[in-house]
């Protein structure tokens, strides 16, 4: 099943060209809930810019993806070391663990486009987390597009979807009361 998902991600994720580029006008240093993907506008994201950034600039990201799309709580956890050091924090509404695939693979479909064609990425500086069944969803998209520089799990590490890349920094975490703590 899971070669399944990676063939489906992998021939669906495909990045718009430069003209069908529709850059965000957002506030900077706030968290914007509700942004609909250009190319999905059901799957939505929280955006966070630094305050400190100039249009000359491409950041580093961090897209979070929580188990429940709780994608403001989620994305908190990081604002002040987004803040602090300069990275944008893109944090999906619409991931979910304990269920089918299919919102995940439509959520990475949408965000993935989204992150090369409307904020200022630094393409080569594009990390994934999640927390629990995030971790999952973070890997995947790891896997399936060879372009995520790291992955920071919490409360989880996916065997499942392992990215057999001994390179890609994998930083895992659990509080010892987590069930993933095993």
């Amino acid at each position: 099943m899971h070669h399944f998902i990676v063939c489906l991600i992998v021939l669906c994720v495909s990045v718009p060209a430069a003209a069908e580029i529709e850059p965000l006008q957002v506030p900077f240093g706030e968290m914007v809930e509700g942004i609909a993907c250009q190319s999905n506008p059901t799957q939505t994201y929280t955006l966070y810019i630094p305050s400190n950034y100039t249009s000359d600039l491409r950041l580093p990201v961090l897209l979070v993806f929580d188990p429940r799309g709780r994608s403001l709580l989620a994305a908190e956890l990081f604002r002040d070391a987004a803040e602090t050091y300069g990275w944008i924090i893109v944090s999906s509404d619409n991931t979910r663990s304990d269920t089918t695939w299919e919102p995940n693979v439509a959520a990475i479909q949408a965000l993935w486009p989204e992150v090369h064609s409307r904020i200022p990425a630094d393409f080569q500086r594009i990390y994934a987390t999640g927390f629990s069944g995030g971790v999952a969803v973070a890997t995947l998209l790891a896997r399936t597009t060879g372009e995520i520089a790291g992955i920071i799990g919490c409360g989880g590490l996916d065997v499942h979807n392992h990215v057999d890349d001994s390179r890609l920094p994998f930083f895992s975490t659990a509080g010892d009361t987590d069930f993933n703590f095993s």
